[in-house]
């Protein structure tokens, strides 16, 4: 059965306050709601609309129907904004398991009474501190130290090698097909050489021929030489990434230390001893 205790408090600025806590009777038993709410002052209960929700939200929350409850509890404060209410909101919502917001309504009415009564503010800072354990112990704030987002890239200490790798074998390919073209050329200028009659031509086409065929070498022998450069210098770049990486890696994840502990057994042929290990 549930009882009723009215009381009234000393006045404060010549209004009187009355305050009702829920407590479960019989004998034996503990207190049930008196630690779950604080009635508001009685100018919710002259009010019909604040009398009428937060009556509802106390019948409500006893029989643990605490969504149904807190929209009660809102309504009340919505119809007159009392202090107190926004204890009875900040502890169904601590019901509901959202102590974060039940935290931000017992500091509103912290920051709105700031001389409440010595019982109500002892209880007032009790649930304060009840929910703001829960936040701590809950695994999103164990997790708040933690980056977000996601992990930061492997470092790239072959980097500059890649970029100057890459430039050198890209000009080395240029210099393999301006040789090529340079030796395509050349054949035609040798052919146009070996079918004229004019020696006068003859000495022009075998000059032409012969600069062509030397810009083809050097352009070839060139740009192999270039392309071997830099496929080393991509190459090591490669390497380079893949060792830093790993090495981040195995810094993360550290290896897996094994340990031995000795054991002594006596069989009916003698001692034995034998090494237990495990990682």
């Amino acid at each position: 059965m549930v009882a009723f205790k009215w009381w009234t408090s000393g006045f404060v600025d010549g209004k009187a306050l009355l305050f009702a806590l829920l407590v479960a009777g019989g004998a034996g038993s503990s207190p049930a709601l008196a630690q779950n709410k604080v009635a508001p002052d009685d100018a919710c209960t002259k009010d019909d609309t604040c009398r009428e929700h937060y009556s509802k939200a106390v019948q409500l929350y006893k029989q643990e129907y605490f969504e149904d409850a807190l929209t009660e509890f809102k309504a009340a404060y919505d119809s007159r904004q009392m202090s107190l209410l926004l204890v009875n909101i900040g502890r169904t919502l601590q019901k509901l398991g959202r102590p974060r917001e039940a935290v931000a309504y017992y500091e509103r009415f912290q920051k709105a009474e700031s001389h409440p009564d010595p019982e109500t503010a002892k209880r007032v800072q009790q649930y304060l501190d009840e929910s703001r354990a829960l936040i701590d112990d809950s695994p999103a704030a164990a997790q708040t130290g933690a980056p977000s987002g996601p992990p930061p890239p492997p470092p790239q200490p072959g980097r500059p090698l890649l970029i100057v790798g890459g430039i050198l074998a890209g000009l080395g390919v240029g210099g393999i097909i301006a040789g090529a073209v340079l030796g395509s050329q050349a054949g035609t200028a040798f052919e146009d050489y070996s079918n004229t009659t004019d020696e006068y031509a003859k000495l022009g086409f075998r000059d032409t021929t012969e600069t062509l065929q030397l810009g083809a070498g050097i352009a070839g022998i060139g740009g192999a030489a270039l392309v071997a450069t830099g496929g080393t210098l991509l190459a090591i770049g490669v390497v380079k990434n893949r060792a830093a990486a790993t090495e981040q890696s195995s810094k993360a994840t550290p290896a897996p230390k094994m340990s031995f502990l000795p054991s002594l057994s006596v069989g009916s042929t003698g001692f034995f001893v034998a090494l237990r290990g495990g990682f």
